[in-house]
């Protein structure tokens, strides 16, 4: 039989929730920290995935890059082509396909409410490489910018833009700005 000495007071209880909480406090703004960095990681991930089928892509096409809009309908544009998704597509599966969710890579894990979910892409494609080689893009032809520099696709935010819906603004995803590079890197700028 247990004495009435062994269980804890009233007061040592509070004393350890106490103690708890503190930790807990002082613990949630590091966790926050870190789930910012997480998306911006898996930010760059995404567009790594879209830099490597934009290598299998040019491979088969002789160095051409696909021919895209900026960003796919919704958002107003008077190119008539298609989103990047349809002409990467074969690179990189159709969503479901081998356990594969395509459609994720187009998405940001910081654009939870805009961007992606009116047009199914968090990425916007520089459309000056469009249907063209490296070397004749104007300001890597003129020497102005490397491929290193040549910025190919990034997070679409920070911006009011017109829809045909409407306008939709779009807060910036990330402290600073998540670039694809013509080389294959992605990193910030």
């Amino acid at each position: 039989m247990r004495s009435r000495n062994d269980a804890f007071s009233l007061v040592e209880l509070l004393v350890v929730i106490s103690i708890i909480a503190i930790l807990v406090g002082l613990l949630l703004p590091a966790l926050s920290v870190l789930r910012v960095r997480a998306n911006k990681v898996t930010c760059q991930a995404n567009l790594h995935q879209l830099g490597l089928a934009f290598e299998l892509y040019t491979q088969d096409s002789r160095s051409y890059w696909p021919i895209a809009r900026y960003m796919p309908a919704p958002f107003l544009s008077s190119d008539p082509s298609p989103a990047l998704s349809q002409p990467l597509s074969k690179y990189l599966g159709e969503a479901g396909t081998a356990g594969l969710n395509a459609n994720r890579i187009y998405q940001c894990p910081g654009d939870t409410q805009w961007a992606f979910v009116a047009s199914g892409s968090s990425y916007e494609y520089n459309t000056m490489i469009a249907g063209r080689k490296l070397d004749e893009i104007p300001p890597i032809a003129l020497g102005i910018v490397s491929p290193a520099q040549f910025w190919v696709a990034r997070d679409f935010d920070g911006g009011t833009f017109d829809t045909s819906t409407g306008q939709l603004t779009v807060p910036f995803f990330h402290d600073l700005r998540t670039l694809l590079f013509a080389d294959g890197r992605a990193g910030n700028f």
